[in-house]
């Protein structure tokens, strides 16, 4: 069912994914799908609410058996022409955002484009020539040392051209993006370098309402204010907007940074999949969510929320010590 993905490659791009940054960490610095990068690979627009919700609305002037058979027929040519984009028997193409968004900024994984001559309203998704993949696990280790051999200089970084937030303005939003009860943080200020700016160190990352992980589950449960997420989009542009005043353009090289970003990112991230050198474990930051939230954010208008976090974990360990004795 899925021969046309390229499995290998997805997955180690997602051992590259940070949820706390909703980025992906390359030996480099982060990267991310942008709102302009859907807008390009999909042509699905990224103003306005709900695509479903803008179609049915559209559809809503006739009869109300036309209205639904409209807006359903709408919503299968828009995925027919951009998600699963080939109906050959013989021939593959990406049928996703997330691959289409890897070939388009990752020169030594991209395939041949079918089409060289691009339609400007046509989703770039559909022009790329993939035949099917080998799956061994071979592979995926394989791409695993390429990636954390990746340097910033094989991306490209601006594969769209420049001037990317006059053509989508939605692009230079910061705030989170809410699709029904699912919200997460869009932080562009991390990956300056995709809107052709130096790359500084950000700001501390948006803080969900509540990260914890239940004793019985793996995952962790993250809470964010729907209201506070709707806000945010709906005062965009006038607030919530990347400073582009306090921003300098790439002079010579896109993969420009700040001279103290890289030790920054170094102490900060998980830079590199493969653990090929001797640092002990606790010279890594924790992939915790909660641990990455009390270690490294700042918390508005609480600002004794650190040391009440450090005197609780205290207090539980004392705990802990004393049930170990009468047990």
């Amino acid at each position: 069912m899925y021969a046309h993905l390229d499995v290998p490659l997805l997955s180690a791009f997602v051992e590259c994914w940070q949820p706390d940054t909703s980025s992906f960490h390359m030996p480099f610095g982060e990267m991310t799908i942008m709102l302009h990068d859907v807008w390009y690979i999909l042509c699905i627009p990224v103003e306005g609410g709900i695509l479903i919700k803008s179609v049915i609305e559209l559809c809503s002037q006739g009869a109300a058996g036309e209205a639904e058979t409209e807006a359903i027929a709408w919503i299968w040519l828009t995925l027919g022409c951009t998600l699963f984009v080939d109906k050959s028997g013989h021939r593959f193409r990406p049928s996703c955002l997330w691959e289409a968004w890897i070939y388009e900024y990752s020169l030594c994984f991209r395939p041949n484009r079918e089409r060289l001559i691009l339609d400007p309203v046509s989703p770039r998704a559909s022009t790329w020539s993939v035949s099917s993949f080998e799956r061994a696990d071979t592979r995926v280790f394989a791409l695993r040392t390429r990636l954390d051999q990746l340097t910033a200089d094989e991306v490209t970084w601006l594969p769209f051209g420049v001037d990317l937030a006059i053509t989508v303005p939605r692009t230079a939003y910061m705030g989170w993006i809410q699709h029904r009860d699912i919200a997460e943080p869009y932080m562009p200020v991390r990956v300056l370098r995709q809107l052709g700016y130096v790359q500084i160190i950000p700001p501390p990352i948006y803080r969900p309402e509540k990260a914890v992980r239940p004793w019985s589950s793996l995952r962790y449960v993250m809470q964010t204010s729907r209201v506070a997420a709707s806000d945010r989009w709906g005062m965009f542009p006038f607030d919530h907007m990347l400073p582009f005043l306090s921003l300098d353009d790439v002079a010579v090289s896109p993969s420009a940074c700040a001279p103290e970003y890289l030790e920054w990112y170094a102490r900060h991230s998980h830079p590199r999949l493969l653990n090929t050198d001797a640092l002990p474990a606790q010279a890594r930051p924790s992939r915790s969510n909660t641990d990455y939230h009390s270690q490294h954010c700042v918390v508005d208008g609480i600002p004794d929320m650190e040391q009440a976090i450090a005197a609780h974990a205290e207090e539980l360990e004392q705990i802990m010590r004393e049930f170990r004795l009468t047990d």
